[in-house]
């Protein structure tokens, strides 16, 4: 079975898991990963952990590297200027400036901390 009670897989599946969900990455995507990471900046990890998957949804990847999405939502008012730092994010982890090897989303922490002062400073 594959999950026992608790609901949870045996240790024996996971790596099974772990190699099957590869193997989708890997089909889904074509095999392309992004060519370099973000650095946590203060509470940033889970949205760290967004704009990476978010950036490997392929459809959207492709929006925005070719630049249709950010051209079709330039309004400010209307949430793009968190279109054009997320599109801005996405190019950067798929075309990095030479030898960049992790890029810090500060511009994306700002404009979030600037609607919602909760997310001004580091605390969790």
């Amino acid at each position: 079975s594959f999950a026992p009670k608790n609901g949870l897989p045996k240790k024996s599946n996971v790596s099974g898991l772990l190699s099957t969900a590869a193997d989708a990455m890997q089909r889904t995507h074509g095999g392309r990963h992004c060519r370099i990471g973000l650095k946590n900046i203060a509470n940033t990890c889970y949205m760290n952990s967004i704009i990476q998957c978010l950036s490997h949804a392929r459809p959207l990847r492709q929006l925005v590297l070719s630049g249709a999405l950010e051209s079709s939502r330039s309004s400010a008012s209307t949430g793009g200027g968190y279109v054009k730092e997320m599109c801005n994010l996405i190019r950067r982890l798929w075309n990095p400036v030479h030898g960049e090897q992790a890029i810090a989303p500060h511009e994306l922490k700002s404009l979030i901390g600037r609607h919602n002062r909760r997310f001004i400073g580091a605390s969790q």
